[in-house]
């Protein structure tokens, strides 16, 4: 039973190699939930290869995976379902991009373009995993103090949709288990922050204060290279 498809297209002024559709399908077979996932790059027979290499695409990118998935994410779908608002849009402008969401034998345009979106980059995040073409999002958060070093480790995996977070605090730590929407409201908490790479540190600082890692080589210190605009709950457990 299909229970949730959703198309997007980049917007007809993008061109290649930057240009995509991109189609996911979300079925029900017996106990299992399946998602059939394709990505394709269009028109990139207009231009040569040596320009697509330029842009850094190589030449073939385009993916295409089907296969079973976690059983909570029939959450995200029964809530993408539930918020979907529907559209009369018949046409779209040469630089809006298309989406096409499909479910309960209804096919429309949905109004509501940031939740469809947001969701299908999720998507997209859990199939590069999956194919470990991308590691799982780890971010560090570090405290130096006169007390000593206190540290917070979170590994998010977007295709299990949770995250393992581990607490050291002075010596003691403990770990726990965070639900997705509890993951995804600390991610909003950070990512809504500025990063300053200018003036960061190439390596974790052993002077005092609070600093961050998003899984590269550069660590942040809070109020300085790292500017958050949101109070950032995990902060009080350092």
């Amino acid at each position: 039973m299909n229970l949730l498809k959703i198309q997007f297209q980049t917007p007809e002024n993008i061109h290649a190699p930057f240009s995509r559709a991109i189609e996911i399908l979300f079925e029900q077979e017996k106990n299992s939930l399946l998602m059939d996932f394709s990505l394709e790059y269009l028109y990139r027979e207009t231009i040569s290869l040596e320009e697509i290499e330029e842009e850094g695409f190589s030449k073939n990118d385009n993916l295409v995976w089907k296969g079973e998935v976690p059983q909570n994410w029939l959450n995200e779908i029964h809530f993408i379902k539930e918020k979907t608002i529907f559209s009369n849009k018949k046409e779209i402008e040469e630089d809006e991009e298309f989406y096409l969401v499909e479910f309960e034998k209804k096919s429309f345009y949905p109004k509501n373009l940031e939740l469809i979106s947001y969701f299908i980059e999720e998507v997209m995040q859990a199939v590069f995993e999956k194919l470990e073409l991308e590691s799982k999002l780890k971010i560090s958060l570090v405290k130096n103090s006169k007390e000593g070093v206190s540290k917070i480790e979170l590994e998010c995996s977007f295709f299990e949709r949770n995250a393992i977070l581990v607490a050291n605090k002075l010596g003691n730590e403990s770990s726990k288990i965070l639900a997705w929407q509890q993951s995804k409201s600390f991610l909003s908490e950070i990512f809504d922050g500025e990063f300053l790479e200018e003036g960061c540190d190439l390596k974790l600082p052993t002077r005092e204060g609070i600093f961050i890692n998003l899984g590269t080589e550069n660590w942040y210190q809070k109020d300085k290279t790292w500017r958050a605009t949101r109070p950032v709950r995990f902060l009080k457990d350092l």
